[in-house]
Parts: C-alpha cells; sequence; structure tokens
C-alpha cells in the first residue's frame, strides 16, 4: 500500500510539473517576425511629437513664470523706493505720515500680488 501511494504521488507530482512547463513552452513559440518591424519606427515619432508638444507647454508656463516673477519685482522696487523715502529726510516731520502710508500702501500690493499669483 505504501508503495501504491509513493507511485502515486510521484505521478500527481510529475502531471503537475508537466502541466505548469506548457504554459512556459508556448511563450517560447512567440518569435520577434510575428510582430511588424514598422511599430517601432512609428513609436519614434509619436514620442518625440509628444516630446516637442511637452517643451512647449514647459516653455509657456516658464514664460508665465517669468512675467509673474517680473511683476513681483517691479512691486518690490516700488517697495524699497517707499521704504528709502520713508527712513529718509522724508519720513520727518510733519508729512511723515504721508510717506509712512505710501510705503504701507506698497507694502500692501506686493503682498497681494504675492497672494494672487500664488495658486
Amino acid at each position: 500500500m505504501s508503495k501504491l501511494n509513493t507511485v502515486l504521488a510521484r505521478a500527481i507530482i510529475a502531471v503537475i510539473g508537466l502541466g505548469l512547463s506548457v504554459p512556459a513552452a508556448a511563450q517560447f513559440e512567440v518569435a520577434p517576425d510575428h510582430f511588424p518591424d514598422s511599430a517601432a519606427a512609428q513609436a519614434k515619432p509619436q514620442i518625440r511629437k509628444q516630446d516637442r508638444s511637452l517643451n512647449n507647454r514647459i516653455a509657456e508656463l516658464q514664460s508665465e513664470l517669468d512675467g509673474y516673477q517680473w511683476q513681483i519685482n517691479q512691486r518690490a522696487s516700488a517697495l524699497e523706493a517707499g521704504r528709502r523715502l520713508a527712513d529718509g529726510p522724508g519720513g520727518e516731520g510733519e508729512f511723515a505720515a504721508i510717506f509712512i502710508d505710501e510705503y504701507l500702501l506698497r507694502y500692501r500690493e506686493l503682498e497681494q500680488l504675492k497672494q494672487n499669483l500664488a495658486p
């Protein structure tokens, strides 16, 4: 009985092994000549077209960011000029409030611009 179980177990293992190796053998039958050679050649122009499209979009966005940076720099320059006036001789005496208010206005404008451009 033990001998029969051993033979039966070996037969089952052999059938399972054969069953697992058949799909792998089918994979080896697929040859590269089943596919058209032009598939790779067709893919390259499509990829180049996508690359150009992405590069153009990146350039547009970079230009837009540069414009935003220019606006911020302009407002920062105006803010700095207002600060110099408020700190200098213009910020003393009875007209000091005018220069300080001008500085605060420029500061608020700059902060508002940064907030608007942040999204």
